[in-house]
């Protein structure tokens, strides 16, 4: 569940494919930022999630819960200690029932003189299309500043939202964001 500003101060958690362009959403650091454009492909063959301990009263051992937060193998979140990692090096694998998969381009409201590229979902910080972070592993030239220019030449992007239904416009759409080697 992300966390959606909902009037005045109010924050309200609310699935991930109900958010949409204008939305303000909360950023890693108590930040908020505002949805530019929502970004839906296919999911790839593969995705991960982030698994808590439960702490199952009168049992042997905690049991591990997963959070609803899903994630492809190689979006960047930022772990509790401030680092970024990668849901294939850290989470697990799961079954994926959805169709879908949900990015977002974030710009700062106005008279934010704090901005964070990112959207909390469960409370972690997943980084958004088009963040501009320099250095570690966030740092992507593609994903981090160029996928920007790309979206804004696609039908929906003056409306907010983008949608690539199959792994093939998706390819034709960002040909530098997916490999030309079949899935």
């Amino acid at each position: 569940m992300a966390e959606r500003l909902e009037g005045g101060d109010d924050i309200c958690k609310v699935p991930v494919r109900e958010l949409q362009r204008g939305d303000v959403v909360r950023t890693a650091y108590h930040g908020l930022a505002k949805i530019v454009c929502v970004v839906i492909t296919p999911p790839p063959a593969t995705m991960y999630a982030a698994t808590t301990k439960d702490p199952g009263v009168g049992q042997p051992g905690p049991p591990l819960r997963r959070t609803s937060v899903v994630l492809t193998g190689w979006h960047p979140f930022l772990t509790e200690e401030g680092t970024w990692a990668f849901p294939v090096e850290q989470w697990s694998e799961v079954e994926y029932p959805y169709d879908e998969v949900w990015n977002f381009l974030l710009a700062p409201r106005d008279n934010d003189s704090f901005f964070s590229p990112t959207i909390l979902v469960d409370s972690t910080a997943c980084v958004t299309l088009g963040h501009g972070l320099l250095g570690g592993r966030v740092m992507h030239p593609y994903w981090g500043w160029d996928v920007v220019g790309a979206l804004a030449s696609l039908p929906g992007w003056e409306e907010g939202r983008i949608s690539l239904v199959s792994r093939r416009e998706t390819r034709a759409a960002l040909p530098d964001a997916i490999p030309s080697t079949p899935t």
